[in-house]
């Protein structure tokens, strides 16, 4: 059973197996927190680095709007789960749209 559960064909490897030292001082921010995230734990191809700096970017700018900052002591699952389901709506809402406009244009032909 323990064989069905093993990865196979994984082509990830570490960007920097050494520790993550956060310097005396450092800002507790959110942003800063994601930059060394990327910096020494993401494994994925460049395009899916691109779109996860994307969505997080977009998950920052939520946090800074509603929460007023990016201090990690505000990051909470709630703020999470808000992000999601405004994402969601939106995706939705972009949906229904696409789908009337072409509604609309089958109807003029």
């Amino acid at each position: 059973m323990n064989n069905m559960l093993a990865k196979s064909n994984q082509k990830a490897t570490p960007n920097n197996l050494g520790l993550v030292v956060i310097p005396k001082n450092a800002p507790d921010g959110l942003r800063i927190w994601a930059q060394w995230y990327f910096d020494h734990a993401v494994t994925t191809m460049e395009r899916s680095r691109k779109e996860q700096r994307r969505d997080l970017a977009l998950f920052l700018k939520f946090m800074e709007l509603n929460e007023k900052t990016d201090a990690r002591t505000k990051w909470t699952y709630l703020s999470t789960r808000k992000f999601f389901i405004r994402k969601d709506i939106a995706m939705m809402q972009k949906k229904l749209k696409n789908k009337t406009a072409y509604v609309n244009s089958e109807r003029d032909i």
